[in-house]
C-alpha cells in the first residue's frame, strides 16, 4: 500500500477495500493516496518506469486535477466521490484496444447494478447515466504500448459520485447543476464506498482478462442509454446527425443516417439532437 492511510483518508476504508480485492483475488497491487492531480497520471508514470507488475489500481482520496475525454476536467469531492485508475495488460490485438472503454463500461454497469439495484446506463463510449439522463460516472482510457513486448498497457481512470448528499449546491459548477446523480441516491440496497471501489477496480480487471468480444452488441444493447434516440455526431471537423442504434463488435457507435444507410463512429462524440 502507499504509506500510513489515517483520518485525512476519509473514505472508503482503505483496508476492507484491499481486503475485498484479495478475498477474490483479483488485484493485490493497490496504491493510496491522499491527493493527486490525477490518478491516472499516477498509474501511468508508474507503468512507464515499470515500478509495479500489471494489474494494479491507485485510488486517492482527492483529486485536484481529474481529467475526461476532450480535456474536459472532472468534478468530485473527497468522502463523496471516487477517484481510481486501474492499469491493465492489454494483447496488441486492434478489436480489443478499440473495445475497451465500451466492454468496461458495460462491465462496470452489470455489476454496479447487481450490487445496490439500481438501473445503471452506458452513454457511449465513456459515461454512466441513470435512467433520467444523469451522469453517475465518466471513464477515460489511456494506452501505452511497449515496442518490444506483445502486449500493451491500458490505464482506465474512473470518476464516480457516491454520495453528493452533504455538497451544497453552490460548490456544484454551474455547468452541471442538475445533471448529476449519484450512486448513493440511485442504490436500492445499501453498498459501501470502498465496495463500489472494489467493484470498479474488479470490473475492469476482469474485462481485460476476457478476449471474446462476440456478443458485445447485444450487451451493449441491455444498457445502452442513446438506444432509438436522434444524436449530433462531431467527428473530427465534420458533424452529421441519425439514430443511434447500437455498437458493433469492436465497440463502434453506430448511427441511422437519413434514408437508412448505417455509419460507424470510432472516437468522437454523441449527443442528444435538440428537441430529441
Amino acid at each position: 500500500m502507499g504509506g500510513p492511510v489515517d483520518e485525512i483518508f476519509k473514505a472508503p476504508d482503505p483496508f476492507r477495500l484491499a481486503e475485498l480485492l484479495k478475498r477474490d483475488g483479483v488485484c493485490s497491487r493497490l496504491e493510496l493516496l491522499r491527493s493527486c492531480a490525477s490518478t491516472n497520471t499516477e498509474a501511468l508514470k508508474s507503468v512507464e518506469l515499470g515500478e509495479k507488475r500489471l494489474p494494479f489500481a491507485v485510488l486517492a482520496a482527492e483529486q485536484c486535477a481529474g481529467r475526461g475525454r476532450l480535456g474536459r476536467k472532472w468534478f468530485g469531492k473527497c468522502g463523496a466521490s471516487i477517484f481510481l485508475s486501474v492499469a491493465v495488460k492489454v494483447p496488441k490485438k486492434a478489436e480489443l484496444i478499440e473495445s475497451f472503454t465500451v466492454r468496461a463500461g458495460i462491465e462496470i454497469c452489470e455489476t454496479l447494478s447487481r450490487g445496490c439495484g439500481a438501473e445503471l446506463f452506458l452513454k457511449w463510449p465513456n459515461d454512466i447515466y441513470s435512467r433520467d439522463g444523469k451522469k453517475l460516472a465518466g471513464m477515460l482510457a489511456e494506452l501505452k504500448i511497449f515496442p518490444d513486448k506483445d502486449h500493451g498497457a491500458i490505464v482506465f481512470g474512473v470518476g464516480l459520485n457516491y454520495d453528493f448528499s452533504e455538497i451544497p449546491e453552490s460548490e456544484i459548477p454551474e455547468e452541471i447543476r442538475g445533471r448529476i446523480a449519484d450512486l448513493k441516491s440511485l442504490a436500492k440496497r445499501r453498498v459501501s464506498m470502498d465496495a463500489a471501489a472494489a467493484a470498479v477496480i474488479k470490473s475492469v480487471i476482469l474485462t481485460a482478462e476476457n478476449t471474446d468480444v462476440s456478443g458485445l452488441s447485444e450487451r451493449f444493447a441491455a444498457v445502452d442509454w442513446l438506444a432509438g434516440r436522434e444524436v449530433c455526431v462531431e467527428l473530427g471537423g465534420d458533424t452529421f446527425s441519425g439514430v443511434a442504434a447500437g455498437v458493433d463488435e469492436r465497440g463502434f457507435l453506430k448511427v441511422e443516417l437519413p434514408g437508412g444507410k448505417i455509419r460507424k463512429v470510432c472516437g468522437g462524440e454523441a449527443s442528444l439532437s435538440r428537441g430529441a
